[in-house]
């Protein structure tokens, strides 16, 4: 029989080399902690194989069933159910209670197969630089741990999203959409599963597996991610709704905004309208609303300009007609 405690040290190894691996740029030891990483993942295996598991019920009482195996196959099962048909509620309630007095362990369901990667939208005709606000939302970023870009719909905050991304580099970006043909109650689910999909390449253990279980709690999810995006590099969640109506989707951002000042990433969200008060004040890290700042008319003249439009479109009246229309949230 394995010593639970032997159990324990290799959890806290484990845990120590992936901070270890998310601090180091040498490629030659982040070998290295690779290797220690799979070989700790392995020993745990292991050790939890042989492990007696506590009981919470008759059927976990008896000798013959592997809870861990047991539940393993009714996640699955669940999965394979969802990956087929939207999944009643009713139905899923009566999945999750058979699981939970089956095992004793909390399980839930996520829909399969992930959302696909989300990536920046491609830039518009007449897109101009604006690198004077490229300078200052930097220069935001650099004194807090998350920046909220607030502004009327249409007004270009996802493309201003997009012109950061450009100065961290795509390629060291994360992007996550939050649009709103997805279910506002939804929104929570959808962030898991974007989460997931961007951490499990670099956890080194099936953390889909492990989520539907119950047995990952969401800060552990949000510290994968963070180390998979790695320091200096930039996270963008576009289109966030109003978080004082949704309480859920509130405390996963604030988690995972802290997961990533953990190892010096940046969170940038969008959204129509500013943090609640009452979130920023008790959270224990610095963020900020910043409003996305007019277009000038000569931003609309460039924009025009780029665009290839004739002479008698940049006339001042009429560029002043198109920074009101802007004003409202869509540009002509």
């Amino acid at each position: 029989m394995s010593n639970p405690n032997s159990l324990d040290l290799w959890r806290e190894r484990l845990e120590h080399f992936r901070q270890e691996e998310a601090k180091t740029s040498d490629p030659a030891r982040r070998f290295e902690i690779q290797q220690e990483i799979k070989q700790a993942t392995a020993k745990i295996a292991e050790l939890e194989a042989s492990t007696p598991t506590l009981a919470s019920s008759s059927l976990a009482n008896s000798p013959t069933v592997d809870r861990r195996r047991l539940a393993s196959q009714l996640a699955s099962l669940a999965s394979d159910i969802a990956a087929l048909h939207n999944v009643p509620t009713q139905l899923e309630q009566i999945l999750t209670h058979l699981i939970q007095h089956g095992t004793g362990i909390q399980a839930q369901f996520m829909p399969q197969p992930f959302p696909p990667p989300d990536e920046p939208p491609a830039a518009p005709l007449g897109f101009i630089p604006r690198t004077a606000l490229v300078q200052e939302l930097l220069t935001q970023l650099t004194h807090v741990s998350w920046l909220n870009l607030t502004g009327a719909a249409g007004m270009g905050k996802t493309f201003a999203a997009r012109l950061l991304a450009e100065h961290y580099g795509l390629t060291q970006t994360l992007w996550i959409s939050l649009r709103s043909e997805h279910a506002p109650e939804g929104l929570p689910r959808l962030l898991d599963l974007h989460l997931l999909r961007i951490a499990s390449p670099s956890a080194g253990v099936d953390l889909v597996q492990t989520y539907n279980l119950g047995v990952l709690p969401f800060s552990q999810l949000t510290r994968y991610t963070a180390y998979r995006l790695g320091a200096t590099n930039l996270l963008v969640i576009d289109d966030i709704p109003d978080l004082l109506a949704y309480p859920q989707l509130r405390s996963k951002l604030s988690e995972l905004a802290r997961a990533l000042r953990e190892v010096g990433g940046k969170l940038l969200t969008t959204a129509q309208r500013r943090l609640p008060a009452s979130m920023t004040a008790s959270l224990d890290l610095s963020v900020a609303d910043y409003p996305l700042p007019f277009m000038t008319p000569q931003d609309i003249d460039a924009m025009l300009t780029r665009m290839g439009a004739p002479p008698s479109l940049h006339h001042p009246g009429y560029l002043a007609l198109l920074g009101l229309d802007h004003r409202a949230g869509h540009v002509a």
